[in-house]
Parts: C-alpha cells; structure tokens; sequence
C-alpha cells in the first residue's frame, strides 16, 4: 500500500540488488500478464505527475518513476498492438 511507502524509512528494506535484478527482468508485455498489479500500481500512483516527482524526488525516485513510465507503455502499445491485429482499434489514446 502507498502509505507504507511515505517515509524513507519504509522504503529503504525493499531497494535491494535484488529489486534492481527483479526490475531487468520484468516483461511488461509478456501475454497473458494478471492486471491486478498494474490496476494496483496505477492506484498506488494516482495523482501523481512526473514533473512533481522531477521536482521532490531522489535521482533514484526519478529513475523509477521513468521505468514504470516505460513499462506501462510498452504494456499498453503491445494491447494496442493487439486489438488492431483483431481490428478492433482504428485510432487510440495511450494513457500512462
């Protein structure tokens, strides 16, 4: 939950190398993917804008902040992807 994540002091346990190693090797367009996580992760981040961030957060912050960015990008460009093939999109807008 986000208020875990409100003091440095909460945060600080979870960035371990293994996070970074489990962050390389994250798909996010992998098929077949649960969307509890993302539904959580937008949640969790609700409210909150880049430029903020930019402004408030630790270059580690940043850096997080624009790999989620990219994941859920790429998450969204590959169900994009998907529904044109069935064509069932003409024009859409990507939400990040």
């Amino acid at each position: 939950p986000r208020a875990a994540f409100t003091l440095w002091d909460g945060v600080k346990p979870h960035l371990r190398p293994a996070l970074l190693a489990e962050m390389r090797s994250f798909e996010p367009a992998r098929e077949g993917a649960p969307a509890a996580p993302w539904a959580e992760s937008l949640a969790a981040t609700g409210g909150l804008t880049s430029d903020e961030v930019h402004r408030r957060g630790s270059l580690a912050v940043v850096a997080m902040l624009r790999w989620l960015e990219v994941a859920r990008l790429t998450r969204n460009s590959r169900a994009v992807a998907a529904l044109e093939l069935e064509g069932e999109v003409k024009e859409v807008t990507t939400r990040v």
